[in-house]
């Protein structure tokens, strides 16, 4: 079970009908998948996501619904309120932006508004294989932030996983919070109820305090931390979705 097919699960059972994907790149998980509706932001696609994009209206034909946003997630959710409040809500986002701490709770945040009562926000890269892959920074890693790095191999999951703690500490009233130990990761984001208010606000000594937080200890309290579940919950988790 991996992001895809988790994502495919649910959006195929015929309950969910709007896809926001937060990071597309070449698009692999975003052409990979049907929905009514589907939103993709990035503020760099990759020359490959616009050949998929071509590809798939030769074979599907022009549609309205899929809506591509060349722009960062901060100026997506600030200038594209009425095209989100008209396709809201949002059943499934999948954030897989930039890797920082920073900006998946900041995505998170800015997608729970928007959020089916009873719709998921999926995260890649919260389980990091290693300590080089989880590379803390504020930007895509450069070469001069990699060149002392042992073990680094290319692959970033960056500090997400930092995210999914901030989250599951301060907001467990309103959110059931978890990783689901695959894919590099996968951060699952609920509400607890229709009744949830999803509006958040972040706390900056609780915030701040996290950021101290490194990968090592992190894997020495990762059951705790990230509410770290087996593949297995993942057909549990759909079961619960899609009733």
């Amino acid at each position: 079970m991996n992001r895809i097919t988790l994502i495919k699960s649910l959006l195929d059972s015929g309950k969910f009908s709007t896809y926001l994907e937060i990071g597309c790149f070449k698009g692999k998980t975003f052409f990979s998948l049907k929905a009514k509706h589907k939103m993709a932001v990035d503020p760099q696609f990759h020359s490959s996501f616009y050949r998929r994009a071509f590809i798939s209206r030769l074979k599907q034909g022009f549609n309205p619904n899929f809506k591509y946003f060349k722009q960062t997630s901060d100026d997506f959710f600030n200038t594209q309120k009425a095209h989100l409040q008209k396709h809201s809500p949002i059943d499934v986002a999948f954030v897989d932006g930039l890797h920082t701490y920073e900006m998946a709770l900041r995505d998170v945040i800015n997608v729970l508004p928007y959020l089916n009562k009873e719709g998921v926000i999926i995260m890649h890269d919260c389980f990091p294989p290693t300590e080089a892959s989880a590379l803390p920074t504020k930007h895509f890693p450069t070469a001069a932030d990699v060149k002392d790095v042992p073990g680094w191999t290319g692959d970033w999951c960056g500090d997400v996983w930092k995210a999914v703690k901030y989250l599951k500490d301060n907001h467990s009233d309103v959110l059931d919070v978890s990783v689901i130990n695959t894919d590099n990761g996968l951060g699952i984001a609920r509400l607890k109820s229709a009744d949830a208010n999803p509006v958040i606000t972040i706390n900056k000594e609780a915030y701040a305090q996290i950021d101290t937080l490194d990968y090592v200890t992190m894997l020495q309290h990762q059951t705790e931390w990230l509410n770290l579940k087996d593949v297995g919950y993942a057909k549990t988790l759909i079961a619960e979705l899609v009733g």
